[in-house]
C-alpha cells in the first residue's frame, strides 16, 4: 500500500484507521500468507475476505486521489481502442459514446450509486474520440505514385545525418511547383553533402525523387505510413543533386533561434572534444543530436543496457534541474536579501524550471523529455508549496497533458519506455519508503552500518533503479527492438556513478559557462566521464554476446506484459500478487505463437526463410532496412547477413527458386520442404505456377495459376507485406497452417493507398 504520510498531506486527518492498515501490510512480523494453515478458514472464504479487502483498499486509493491515475489507464484505453479498430468508425462513434457515457455518469451520481466504471468508460470515451478527432484533423495529401519532381518550397524542419548529409522536411509551394502539388505537399527529402548551408526557413529548389510513405515491412511491424501521416509528410525520398538556395530565411523566429543554438553548441563541444565516438555523445547529451553517433556505440550502449543515456528523459532532466536548483540555492543563500526573506527556495525552484524549459528546447523535445519536463515542473512547483508531488498523480497529469494533443503518441516506443520505466520506479520506491520509516529492519541496520549507511543505500537504489527499469520496458524492448540486456544491472551500477556524478553535472555547467567562454575544463570532466562509460558498455557488451538478441514479441504477448506491469504498479500491495495472471499468460501466449516461417516485403523483392537445417535466410544481396527488420523479427543481430544470405544456386535472368522449410528444419518424418519461386519474367511465371508451391512476383499472376500461395502484385496492392506460418498433415507432408497479411481490405487513413503497392508492378498479358 501506498505511503499513508504521503497521502496525509493531501487529506490530513481524513481516516484515523489508514495508517494502521498501511503499517498492517508491511509488518514484517506478520506470518506470510502461504505460511498461515488453512484449517481454522476455507480456502473460499480467505479468497472471499482477500477480494473484499482489496477493493476496500482501492476505493481507500481512489478517495486519495488516486482516481487521476485510474482515469488516466481508462483514457489510454480508449486512445488505444481506437486504433486496434479494423476500419475507420463514422465520425458520430466518438460523440455518441462520450455523450452516453456521461449521462449514465449523471444518472449513477444523482442515484448515489458507485460510478467508479461509469466515469472509467466516460475518460475511455474521451480518449477514443480525442484519437479519432486527432486523425482528422491532420489529413494531408499524400502522393498517390513515385515520380521525379522540380520541387520548390521552404524549409519546416532540418536533421543533420553526419558531418555533410542532412534530411529537410519539404513544405511545397504550391504556386511555383508542379499543378499536381497545388494542394499543398510536405515531403522528407535526403540532402548530401550540404553541411550545414541550409536552415530551417530557407527558402530552395531541387529536383528529387519522391515516393508515397511506405508502409509496414511485414505483417505487425514497424509502419512509417503511419508516422507519416500524423506528422503530415506527403512523400518520402532523395535529391537528385544539390538544392539551389532561392532565399535565406527573413526575421528571427523562436524555432531558427533554437535551431541555432542547438548548432553552435554542436561547434563548441566538437572544437574541444577531439575523439569522434566521445564528441557524438557528448553533443547528443547535451543538445539531442544523436547524428553523429556511430551505429556500433549505439549498439554497445543498446547490449549492455545503458541505451537510455541517449533518450534525454527523466534522469536527464531530473540532474540538469537538481543540478540547476543546487547551484542557484547555493548562490542565492549567500545573498542576505534573500536568505532572510524566505526567497532562497521559490526563487531556485523557478530558476531551475527556466533551465529545464532550455534544455528541454535545445534537447529537441521528444517524448520522453516533454514527459520529464511537465513531471519536473509539477515537483518544483510543488517544492514552492511546501508539498511532495513526485507520485503516479504526477505521471498521469504529463501524460494527459501530452495525449490529450497527439495521442498517437501511445503507440511508440519512447512513449512506453518512458512512462513505462516512470511508473515502475514510482511504485517500488514508495514501498522501500514505507519500508524504511516502519520497519525495525531499517532502523538496525542504520545502526549498524554507521556511516556507511548512505552510500550502501544509494549503491542499492541503483541497483534497484537499473532492476526495475530493466523490468519494465524489457517487454516494450523486445517487441519493438528483439533486444535485452541480461547484463544492464550490472552495467549500469558500473556506469551510473559516472553520469550521475560527472557527466551531467559537468555538462550543466558547460551549458552555463558557454556564453562566457569557460566551457573547457566542465567538457574535459565529462569527456572523462563519457570515456569510461563507453568503457564500461564496449566490455559489457563482449560479456553479452550475443545472448541479448530474442525474436520479438506477438501482440497478444505484448499486451499481456503491459497490462501484469500496469497491474503491478497501480493497484495497492495487496492486490500486486494479481500481475502475475497476465504475467504467465503472455510467456504462454510468447511459446505458442512463435514468428513466422516465410515474409514477404511490401515489394515482393525479399523474402524471409527457413532452409531444411532451421536457419534463417534471406533473398536480399546487400544490408538494408528490410533485412535489418526481418534479422530483427527473428532473434539476430543487424550486422549478422553475411551469415543469414539465401545461396543463389538455382537463379538466373528469370528469377529464383528456394526450398523452404519450417522454423524446426526437415524433421525425420518430413517428406520435405515446399518451392518457393520468385519469377522476375512471364514465361518463367507460368511455369512456376504449375510447379512451386510458393510464388512471389511483382508480376501479376494469372487465375489458373495451381500454386498454393500467390503473392503478387494484385495481393501486394490489396494488402501489403505477408507472412506465412508452416504445418503438417498427417502423412508429414508440409503445408500451409496460417498466413497473414500487413492491411486489411478496409483501410484505415493511414494505410498506403493500394496504388502506392503496385508503383512499378508489370503486369503480366
Amino acid at each position: 500500500m501506498r505511503s499513508s504520510s504521503n497521502k496525509s498531506q493531501f487529506c490530513a486527518g481524513k481516516v484515523a484507521a489508514l495508517p494502521q492498515r498501511h503499517t498492517a501490510d508491511l509488518n514484517l512480523a506478520k506470518p506470510l500468507p502461504w505460511r498461515v494453515g488453512l484449517s481454522g478458514e476455507g480456502v473460499q472464504e480467505r479468497i472471499s475476505r482477500w477480494w473484499a479487502e482489496l477493493w476496500r483498499d482501492i476505493e481507500a486509493d481512489l478517495d486519495f486521489g488516486y482516481a487521476l491515475v485510474w482515469s488516466f489507464l481508462a483514457f489510454i484505453a480508449g486512445i488505444a481502442l481506437y486504433f486496434a479498430l479494423p476500419a475507420e468508425p463514422s465520425p458520430l462513434v466518438g460523440p455518441t459514446f462520450v455523450l452516453a457515457s456521461a449521462i449514465a455518469l449523471y444518472r449513477a451520481v444523482r442515484a448515489m450509486r458507485k460510478y467508479a466504471i461509469t466515469a472509467a468508460l466516460l475518460m475511455a470515451a474521451i480518449g477514443f474520440s480525442i484519437a479519432d478527432m486527432r486523425t482528422a484533423l491532420v489529413d494531408r495529401p499524400r502522393l498517390e505514385r513515385a515520380l521525379t519532381a522540380d520541387l520548390h518550397g521552404r524549409v519546416a524542419e532540418f536533421q543533420q545525418l553526419g558531418d555533410e548529409d542532412g534530411r529537410i522536411i519539404l513544405k511545397i509551394d504550391p504556386g511555383l511547383s508542379r499543378p499536381e502539388f497545388s494542394k499543398g505537399y510536405f515531403f522528407r527529402i535526403k540532402l548530401r553533402n550540404v553541411g550545414r548551408s541550409i536552415e530551417v526557413g530557407d527558402e530552395i529548389a531541387v529536383k528529387a525523387r519522391i515516393s508515397p510513405p511506405p508502409g509496414a515491412i511485414y505483417p505487425g511491424s514497424y509502419d512509417f505510413s503511419k508516422y507519416a501521416y500524423f506528422a503530415g509528410i506527403g512523400g518520402t525520398g532523395f535529391a537528385l543533386g544539390q538544392p539551389k538556395l532561392i532565399q535565406k530565411a527573413a526575421g528571427g523566429s523562436i524555432k531558427r533561434a533554437v535551431e541555432r543554438t542547438r548548432t553552435a553548441i554542436g561547434e563548441r563541444v566538437g572544437n574541444l572534444i577531439e575523439n569522434e565516438d566521445l564528441r557524438a555523445l557528448a553533443i547528443a547529451l547535451l543538445n539531442g543530436d544523436r547524428a553523429g553517433l556511430r551505429e556500433e556505440i549505439k549498439q554497445s550502449l543498446r547490449t549492455a543496457g545503458l541505451a537510455h543515456i541517449l533518450a534525454i528523459s527523466g534522469l536527464h532532466m531530473s540532474l540538469f534541474a537538481g543540478a540547476s536548483y543546487l547551484l542557484l540555492s547555493r548562490a542565492l543563500a549567500i545573498i542576505p536579501v534573500f536568505a532572510l526573506a524566505g526567497w532562497v527556495t521559490p526563487v531556485s525552484a523557478m530558476g531551475a524550471i527556466a533551465f529545464s524549459a532550455f534544455y528541454l528546447a535545445i534537447s529537441g523535445g521528444a517524448v520522453a523529455t516533454q514527459r520529464a519536463y511537465l513531471m519536473v515542473l509539477v515537483v518544483l512547483i510543488g517544492l514552492c508549496m511546501g508539498r511532495r508531488t513526485a507520485t503516479l498523480r504526477t505521471l498521469a497529469l504529463a501524460g494527459f497533458a501530452i495525449l490529450a494533443l497527439k495521442p498517437e503518441l501511445l503507440l511508440t516506443p519512447g512513449f512506453q519506455m518512458s512512462f513505462l520505466a516512470v511508473a515502475g520506479l514510482l511504485a517500488i520506491f514508495s514501498h522501500v519508503s514505507d519500508w524504511q520509516r516502519q520497519s525495525e529492519i531499517s532502523g538496525n541496520w542504520k545502526k549498524r552500518l554507521g556511516a556507511l549507511y548512505r552510500p550502501m543505500y544509494w549503491l542499492f537504489a541503483c541497483a534497484l533503479t537499473a532492476l526495475v527499469a530493466a523490468v519494465a520496458t524489457g517487454p516494450v524492448s523486445l517487441y519493438f527492438f528483439g533486444q535485452l540486456s541480461p547484463l544492464g544491472v550490472v552495467a549500469n551500477l558500473l556506469a551510473m556513478p559516472a553520469f550521475s556524478f560527472l557527466v551531467m553535472p559537468s555538462g550543466v555547467l558547460a551549458l552555463a559557462f558557454m556564453p562566457l567562454g569557460f566551457e573547457a575544463i566542465p567538457l574535459m570532466v565529462m569527456k572523462t566521464g563519457l570515456e569510461l562509460i563507453l568503457n564500461i558498455a564496449e566490455l559489457t557488451e563482449s560479456w553479452t554476446g550475443n545472448s541479448g538478441f530474442w525474436p520479438k514479441l506477438p501482440n497478444v504477448s505484448y499486451l499481456l506484459f503491459i497490462i501484469a506491469l500496469l497491474t503491478a504498479c497501480v493497484l495497492p500491495l495487496k492486490g500486486k500478487v494479481l500481475a502475475a495472471l497476465p504475467a504467465v499468460a503472455g510467456v504462454a501466449a510468447m511459446l505458442w505463437m512463435p514468428p513466422p516461417d516465410l515474409m514477404v516485403d511490401s515489394n515482393a523483392n525479399i523474402v524471409g526463410f527457413y532452409d531444411e537445417r532451421g536457419s534463417f535466410r534471406v533473398t536480399a544481396k546487400r544490408r538494408g532496412y528490410v533485412v535489418e527488420s526481418f534479422l530483427t523479427k527473428i532473434g539476430v543481430p543487424k550486422s549478422a547477413l553475411s551469415k543469414h544470405k539465401a545461396p543463389r544456386t538455382f537463379c538466373d535472368k528469370s528469377g529464383c527458386v528456394f526450398q523452404v522449410f519450417p522454423k524446426t528444419g526437415k524433421g525425420e518424418g518430413s517428406r520435405g520442404g515446399l518451392v518457393l519461386a520468385m519469377p522476375k519474367k512471364l514465361p518463367a511465371l507460368l511455369k512456376d505456377c504449375a510447379r512451386a508451391n510458393i510464388i512471389v512476383t511483382k508480376l501479376q499472376a494469372p487465375r489458373g495459376c495451381r500454386a498454393d500461395v500467390v503473392v503478387d502484385a494484385k495481393a501486394l496492392a490489396e494488402q501489403g507485406s505477408y507472412a506465412l506460418w508452416f504445418g503438417e498433415d498427417s502423412d508429414g507432408r508440409l503445408l500451409v497452417k496460417k498466413e497473414k497479411w500487413a492491411y486489411a481490405q478496409t483501410r484505415r487513413p493511414w494505410s498506403p493507398n493500394q496504388l502506392d503497392w503496385s508503383r512499378g508492378s508489370i503486369p503480366a498479358k
